[in-house]
């Protein structure tokens, strides 16, 4: 019982902190106007193409947002701790908020399926810096006993606007239309902008990035590149991660493609399974946050690759509709196990002036490595066919889970938990 209340009196905690609060207001805000532009850019992409292929758009958009990702992160890396993090955050909303207010005239201007993905790249390119900076800004906002807590939390943000948005802003571009849809996404993006304006920071004693620094950029990335190389723990960490997009990226074309081919389910369906592996994250991660002293063993995050390998091997072999929905919910629920408390470990052991330029690399790596396995998986299915990808995919998620969990590590100290104080 003293356990159960020191968790609700922590989750409280997490509320009572206004700052946390706004910064989870703006993400939330923003990526929920994001789901908005997507629709609304989506219905553009079908008016000009007189195509009803919703899933090749969906992935077009999701591509041209993504690539900026990779192709700015190194450029990126250094500006995220050259400047204050609030004030990038600040710029990167403002300008989304203000393409979102000018798409009604651009796509007037330029009415072709190109300018759909320029202006997906665009809002990929600004997001690519907020992100990193969200992450790393954690750690000034909240107290570090609290960040798993908070980051379990944040985690859902894109599911909640996934499950959310996407049928809202479908529906919104149906009844109101699409550029007020857009002008909707704008407004977001402004409250979102206030919402960071308002934050305060302080609960580390080292401060925020200085606004200038007298370093060029090319010895700033030289800094970071020379940390990770010292640190071995935080490369395990970000590779492990690379791995986790991996296997999410592959599992997500295979979803889409098992749901018609062996479920024979419609674009319904598809977004039905798509919930039920979101409802297993929210699931996980509320979990996390009302027992976050689970979240303290070091082990968790292969554990939870582990049982998402064994489920996803499962699901290979087939089953009806309502079995294949319980194993993706114990997917969503092992998938988050693994990834919040790869994000605590890092706002816990990487020092305020290289903690932008961690996430900025995690953030290349998972571009990347999205883009490489969108091309991989088709290339997979095509010559293995796609039950034996989705039985490789779970026999390689085990095997990875005990090379990153059980071998020892070239270090002479093993990996601490990741509320083990450094």
């Amino acid at each position: 019982m003293e356990i159960q209340a020191s968790n609700k009196s922590q989750v409280r905690a997490v509320f009572a902190n206004v700052n946390y609060v706004r910064l989870l207001l703006a993400q939330t805000i923003g990526a929920f106007g994001d789901r908005i532009h997507q629709m609304a850019l989506l219905s553009f992409m079908m008016a000009v193409s007189y195509s009803t292929n919703t899933t090749k758009h969906i992935a077009d958009i999701t591509t041209w947002g993504i690539l900026p990702t990779a192709v700015f992160g190194p450029f990126a890396m250094t500006l995220v701790d050259r400047w204050p993090w609030k004030r990038i955050m600040l710029m990167s909303t403002l300008f989304r908020c203000t393409l979102a207010l000018a798409m009604p005239a651009i796509l007037l201007t330029w009415y072709n399926i190109h300018t759909a993905w320029i202006t997906a790249f665009l809002l990929g390119t600004f997001a690519a810096v907020f992100a990193p900076c969200r992450l790393a800004i954690m750690p000034n906002l909240v107290p570090k006993n609290q960040l798993l807590t908070t980051n379990a939390i944040s985690s859902q943000v894109g599911n909640f606007a996934t499950l959310v948005g996407v049928p809202v802003g479908g529906y919104l571009v149906d009844v109101i239309g699409r550029n007020t849809c857009f002008y909707l996404d704008g407004a977001a993006f402004f409250i979102a902008a206030f919402l960071v304006v308002l934050l305060k920071l302080g609960f580390t004693k080292s401060k925020p990035p200085p606004e200038h620094s007298s370093q060029r950029p090319s010895e700033d990335l030289k800094e970071g590149l020379r940390y990770l190389r010292n640190h071995h723990d935080i490369r395990l960490t970000l590779l492990f991660f690379s791995f986790l997009t991996l296997v999410s990226s592959f599992l997500y074309v295979c979803l889409l493609s098992y749901s018609i081919e062996v479920l024979g389910l419609k674009e319904r369906g598809m977004g039905q399974l798509l919930g039920i592996l979101g409802l297993g994250m929210a699931i996980g991660a509320a979990l996390l946050v009302w027992k976050p002293r689970l979240g303290e063993h070091p082990r968790l995050p292969y554990l939870g690759l582990a049982g998402a390998g064994v489920l996803i091997w499962r699901m290979s072999q087939g089953g009806s509709s309502h079995f294949i929905a319980a194993l993706l919910l114990g997917i969503g629920f092992c998938g988050i196990m693994s990834l919040v408390p790869n994000d605590t470990y890092l706002q816990h052991h990487v020092p305020d002036k290289v903690r932008g330029r961690v996430f900025v690399v995690r953030g290349v790596f998972q571009g990347a490595i999205w883009l490489f396995s969108m091309q991989l998986v088709k290339s997979a299915v095509h010559h293995m066919g796609l039950v034996w990808v989705l039985a490789w995919l779970g026999i390689g998620s085990m095997i990875m889970a005990a090379l990153f969990g059980f071998l020892p590590a070239p270090s002479s100290s093993p990996r601490k938990s990741i509320l083990t104080p450094s």
